[in-house]
């Protein structure tokens, strides 16, 4: 962040889980100072869950780390043309859900800090875990557990576990 104003970018590849942080809190700064900025997600985070959202920032691309190296020269050469790059399971992901799931795909009403708090509490990590991952209060993660309750419709973790499963999202 420090280097962004004085040193001219005009690509960036960001990963998602940052040793100071979490990209998800800068991102959106990023895009409002630099828009004419290229920005490369390369994360191991979920590309079934981030991946999607990801792109509606106008970024130009997200590429996950699990991605074969012939796939990373491609999505590398795309992104330094100036192009935009979605994987081809990304693409994939979004072709196998009938229209009408993939229109009203419930998990895109989460904000991206939800999404990160849920990928966490799929994964098993408690309330106070999570809070630290953040650097917030437990309060501030039961709130935002509060919310992702209610957004997508049920009090019940293993609804949650079933409705991932139905729109293909995959935390591993």
């Amino acid at each position: 962040m420090q280097r962004l104003p004085t040193d001219g970018f005009t690509h960036l590849i960001l990963d998602l889980n940052l040793d100071d942080g979490s990209s998800l809190d800068v991102l959106p700064q990023i895009i409002e100072k630099y828009p004419d900025l290229l920005i490369l997600i390369y994360s191991m985070a979920s590309e079934e869950m981030f991946g999607k959202k990801l792109l509606q920032f106008n970024i130009s691309g997200f590429l996950s780390k699990k991605s074969e190296e012939g796939e990373i020269i491609q999505a590398l050469k795309v992104f330094f043309e100036g192009g935009m790059y979605v994987s081809k399971n990304l693409r994939k992901l979004r072709n196998q859900l009938p229209a009408k799931q993939v229109e009203n795909n419930i998990f895109e009403s989460l904000s991206m800090n939800e999404f990160k708090v849920l990928e966490l509490m799929l994964k098993g990590a408690k309330t106070k875990e999570i809070a630290a991952e953040f650097d917030v209060a437990q309060q501030t993660i039961a709130t935002y557990k509060s919310r992702i309750f209610k957004k997508l419709g049920t009090d019940n973790i293993f609804e949650i576990q079933k409705l991932t499963e139905l729109y293909n999202i995959n935390f591993s």
